[in-house]
């Protein structure tokens, strides 16, 4: 669903190299907030940020996972044909993106920590991304 990805995606590669590097560049910057930050709530935010979006995606994959593996050992679970367009794909991860973002506001309301407000932010941030990201046509051909 990221366009980052699409390339690796259509390879079918188990491992990306480029979201490894993302990865140690998102824990460079944490561990570089974290040492900067004498305050506390710059810290706060980033991790949350980056702590309930990862979340937030793993989830979503574990999700997905499950939903193939149980595909692959009843596949009498769908009958026909399935086909899901790009435009409803990015819709949908824009939806579930704007939930858990309002989950986290939630919590950020009820408890004032800067963490869920982080984790909010970033979600609402998704979400608009991948309702943008709904009109534009994808590189991976089924």
């Amino acid at each position: 669903m990221n366009p980052v990805f699409e390339k690796d995606i259509a390879e079918l590669r188990w491992i990306s190299p480029r979201f490894l590097i993302l990865l140690g560049i998102m824990t460079c910057v944490l561990v570089f907030i974290g040492r900067l930050d004498l305050v506390g709530k710059n810290f706060e935010f980033v991790l949350g940020a980056f702590l309930l979006l990862w979340t937030f995606m793993d989830l979503r994959h574990i999700r997905n996972i499950y939903f193939h593996l149980h595909l692959r050992f009843r596949p009498d679970s769908l009958d026909g044909q399935l086909k899901q367009s790009y435009w409803l794909g990015q819709r949908l991860v824009a939806y579930d993106a704007l939930a858990y973002g309002l989950v986290y506001g939630i919590g950020w309301l009820a408890s004032g920590r800067s963490f869920f407000m982080g984790g909010a932010f970033v979600c609402f941030l998704l979400a608009v991304r991948h309702f943008l990201l709904a009109s534009r046509i994808s590189k991976i051909k089924a």
